[in-house]
């Protein structure tokens, strides 16, 4: 008896959350799926192209981290060249 009604109190709470969560008619929206780019990239010091894909957001971070320590470094260069030697 004590089982049957831990089984029923347990099915009563999971109806319950499935009313509590949305109509079960209508299905999830599935999330937006981006389209990915692929480049093919030959790393430093090898002769094979490999394939990268990536969204484009994911590329356009990449560039723009890129640029910032290209800025960075062109900083770093001309305080160091502009100094005087002692």
């Amino acid at each position: 008896m004590r089982i049957l009604s831990v089984v029923v109190l347990l099915a009563s709470a999971g109806l319950s959350s499935a009313a509590i969560a949305g109509d079960p008619a209508q299905p999830a929206a599935k999330p937006v799926k981006e389209e990915k780019i692929c480049q093919r990239l030959v790393p430093t010091g090898s002769m094979l192209p490999v394939k990268t894909c990536r969204t484009k957001a994911e590329w356009e971070k990449i560039a723009n981290s890129g640029q910032g320590q290209l800025r960075q470094l062109k900083d770093v260069s001309s305080a160091t060249m502009g100094a005087p030697a002692n």
